[in-house]
């Protein structure tokens, strides 16, 4: 009478993992068209929607929430729906926003995804993410200070080091131009008094 029950149990669970094993289950992720996202300049955002399941995901919408129109221009639909996602196919849809300011961290609208797959509906939110608006000031002294680090063999790698660096460059070069000058009025010097001297002698300087 155990032994039945074990292998009706047995049984059942072998029904339900059969069923799970014909689910889709589906994964949806954001691309950036670029990391340095600049204010002024447009972004691509592909979003991709892969079922990772071994059943058809049907019925599929996903959207991102509304970016807020003080922040960013959007060109395109934000949201999409697939009839059906079939397992191991991946759907795409793309559109762009175009930054009006500069943002030290702005966290992207949330997005939500749902779908049916054997007789059930599901639904999910995707993670927060954080993205950061550059001005192209910013960006602009980004390159200056790769370039400086390279050029410098990673001597000078940020602005304080680069101050540092130019003042005492300056500070060198004045002092050598001091010196300069010290040493020519020394040698100007000189010269009147070997004049002088020679003349009171008599001697013609040649």
């Amino acid at each position: 009478m155990v032994a039945s029950k074990i292998l009706c149990l047995l049984a059942l669970l072998g029904l339900a993992g059969a069923a799970a094993a014909e689910s889709a289950f589906l994964l949806a992720r954001r691309d950036l068209s670029t990391l340095l996202i600049k204010e002024g300049e447009s972004l691509t955002i592909t979003v991709e929607v892969h079922n990772a399941g071994d059943g058809e995901a049907t019925n599929v919408k996903v959207s991102d929430a509304e970016w807020d129109a003080h922040l960013f221009e959007t060109t395109g639909d934000i949201s999409a729906t697939f009839d059906s996602i079939a397992p191991g196919v991946t759907k795409t849809y793309s559109f762009s926003v175009v930054p009006s300011v500069t943002l030290n961290r702005f966290e992207q609208p949330e997005m939500t995804i749902s779908y049916d797959t054997n007789g059930q509906s599901i639904s999910a939110k995707g993670p927060v993410e954080h993205i950061k608006v550059h001005s192209k000031d910013e960006l602009l002294r980004q390159k200056l200070l790769l370039a400086g680090a390279w050029l410098t063999l990673g001597t000078i790698r940020d602005e304080e080091t680069w101050i540092k660096a130019i003042v005492g460059g300056a500070g060198a070069v004045v002092v050598y131009v001091l010196y300069g000058m010290v040493r020519g009025g020394t040698a100007t010097l000189q010269s009147a008094k070997r004049k002088r001297v020679l003349k009171e002698l008599g001697v013609k300087d040649e």
